[in-house]
């Protein structure tokens, strides 16, 4: 395996990215299991959602949740074909 010049830079440019992306995409995924498990949690101050607002919002979360998911399944597959592509020669093949 004849790792090139550039391959620490790239390494590290797109693990940064990878790293930075699967975060924003993991906190999407934390919110909106907070959000589809609030029909389940008690209500301890006075508010002007209805129950049925809260599970169209419970509702809305489970859709976020679920395309967060695919989203990071996307995230993932693509960063392990860049850095497959990055170890065994110029990226850029890839898209050729």
């Amino acid at each position: 395996m004849d790792l090139e010049g550039y391959s620490f830079g790239w390494g590290f440019f797109l693990g940064f990215l990878f790293a930075t992306l699967l975060g924003i995409v993991a906190e999407r995924i934390r919110r909106a299991l907070q959000g589809m498990q609030a029909p389940d949690r008690p209500m301890v101050v006075p508010t002007t959602r209805t129950p049925r607002s809260v599970f169209v919002a419970a509702a809305r979360a489970f859709r976020d949740f679920v395309f967060s998911l695919f989203l990071m399944f996307i995230l993932i597959v693509a960063g392990i074909t860049l850095l497959y592509a990055l170890f065994i020669g110029n990226p850029f093949d890839l898209l050729i």
